[in-house]
């Protein structure tokens, strides 16, 4: 599937609104979309954790550097990711402020993302839906054949992926990415 594929299957008037928000923010607010496997842990997980305590999940208690739990599990999920190249992070960035990331994982032709947050300073803008939406384009671009989100059903999961796919309910890694 291609990006236009993708974009096809969606009813005109989403495809409308997504080319909006994309174009203000990229253009409009001047945001860039980066993407890399180098420097998760170190670099791209504690600004994507900064970036969550800044968020709407602050506000509900759902930031993975409240559960050390939660934290050790990512930073090995991520660790090990990044040694065998099966995870990278993706980023919606302005100067030095990060305005929506995100981590996807990679298996053979498949794309999985997760953990997505985004800025409430830029709330107005949906960096996290255009985050997502650019996200779909990259890995269409380079070839994958599934690309999925770890997220609930709700109206904006909905306009993005039209389509539902459960791979899996719990993934347990235990010393390599499976």
């Amino acid at each position: 599937t291609s990006w236009e594929e993708y974009q096809s299957k969606l009813p005109r008037k989403y495809r409308k609104e997504n080319r909006r928000i994309i174009t203000r923010l990229l253009e409009k607010v001047g945001a860039q979309y980066i993407t890399a496997e180098d420097n998760l842990v170190e670099r791209w997980l504690p600004v994507y954790m900064d970036t969550e305590n800044i968020s709407w999940k602050a506000r509900h208690g759902h930031v993975t550097s409240s559960d050390i739990n939660r934290r050790n599990y990512l930073e090995e999920a991520i660790s090990l990711g990044e040694k065998t190249k099966k995870i990278e992070f993706q980023a919606l960035v302005k100067g030095d402020d990060v305005l929506a990331i995100s981590f996807r994982f990679k298996a053979q032709n498949n794309a999985y993302e997760i953990k997505t947050t985004y800025s409430e300073k830029y709330k107005s803008y949906h960096p996290g839906v255009v985050l997502e939406l650019l996200n779909i384009k990259s890995v269409l671009e380079k070839g994958f054949t599934l690309v999925d989100s770890c997220a609930f059903k709700n109206k904006v999961v909905d306009r993005l992926w039209p389509d539902d796919v459960v791979l899996y309910r719990t993934v347990v890694f235990k010393k390599t990415i499976a």
